[in-house]
């Protein structure tokens, strides 16, 4: 007797707790967002599978930190890593930035954007 109600106390312990711990290791490795609005109007998302990513905004210029890799949307220009791969127009409000699986990809006001080999 006492060794079944040991097994229903431990089951009602431990499938909760590893639920818990399932939905916990799914968020953390789901990556993240980040977004913002430069003081010229122009909008940057950015999209990450990364667990670490860190955008900082400066007049006319995001700064994108995820991956391991350095994004720089400048108002023409978009870098990877300090190599330009992209140009883009001087009038786009709109730059997503995805990030998977260490591939950088660009979308400019809904339209992918063709870059460079780096």
């Amino acid at each position: 007797m006492k060794t079944r109600k040991r097994r229903r106390l431990m089951a009602i312990l431990v499938i909760p707790l590893f639920s818990a711990t399932l939905m916990l290791a799914a968020a953390a490795l789901a990556g993240g967002s980040a977004g913002g609005t430069l003081s010229t109007g122009r909008s940057v998302m950015t999209y990450s599978d990364s667990l670490n990513l860190n955008s900082t905004f400066s007049h006319d210029t995001a700064t994108i930190r995820t991956a391991g890799m350095t994004i720089i949307v400048k108002p023409t220009n978009l870098e990877v890593d300090g190599a330009e791969v992209a140009t883009i127009g001087n009038d786009v409000s709109n730059i997503e930035v995805r990030v998977k699986r260490g591939k950088v990809t660009f979308v400019a006001d809904g339209e992918p954007v063709a870059t460079k080999l780096r």
